[in-house]
């Protein structure tokens, strides 16, 4: 969609089963998006054109993708659990990395480091990963209920979690513990994001309200 002027520049084919979830890259010129019928495609975000497609495993989704900052890999969460790691430009799986016991519903990379990436799960639980060392660095889990959003403040140092639990916790990168947790919503979190100065959050929770 042209947000701008309010229409549709172009419908980027069909799946043959419900697509679950999609992501631009950093610079913007791809896109790339999953399916219920095990398929992730990467688009020419412009020209509206598939430019690749793999399959993950048979029996399994992606519920979440995205880029690392620097284009080069793309992490993907599956409905079995585990976090897939591709190379953007051949879409071969680099790393399989597993540790949450229930599906995986977000993903984040680190906007300074290319090797962090977070994760959320429908267990109640968030990782933060060593990509390189296939590695989890720490297992953040003070909610209690499931976790759909995890976004990194934009100097990296602290991670942002959304949760069912109708809580947002901010998380210090490094250490690995709770700064604050955040309250105010009557219903599930359903995001949150950060303010480009670090300073702010803005919260939507499922009872119609946003704060900040």
């Amino acid at each position: 969609w042209d947000v701008v002027a309010v229409k549709l520049v172009a419908r980027l084919g069909r799946n043959s089963e419900t697509a679950t979830t999609c992501a631009y890259s950093p610079d913007g010129r791809f896109l790339i998006s999953a399916s219920e019928d095990c398929t992730m495609k990467i688009w020419a975000a412009i020209l509206g054109k598939e430019l690749a497609q793999t399959s993950v495993a048979s029996g399994t989704w992606l519920n979440c993708v995205g880029f690392s900052g620097d284009n080069s890999r793309l992490a993907g969460g599956s409905s079995d659990c585990s976090i897939k790691i591709f190379d953007s430009a051949t879409l071969d799986v680099i790393a399989t990395m597993t540790a949450h016991v229930r599906a995986l519903s977000a993903l984040a990379f680190s906007p300074v480091d290319n090797n962090i990436l977070a994760s959320a799960s429908e267990d109640s639980t968030v990782r933060i990963w060593n990509i390189s060392e296939k590695a989890c660095m720490h297992v953040l889990s003070d909610h209690r209920d499931s976790v759909g959003c995890v976004v990194f403040s934009p100097d990296g140092t602290r991670l942002a979690s959304a949760s069912d639990d109708f809580s947002v916790i901010v998380w210090n990168v490094k250490r690995g513990v709770a700064e604050m947790t955040l309250g105010g919503h009557s219903s599930i979190v359903r995001t949150v994001a950060w303010s480009p100065n670090n300073q702010l959050t803005a919260t939507a929770g499922r009872e119609g309200g946003i704060s900040l």
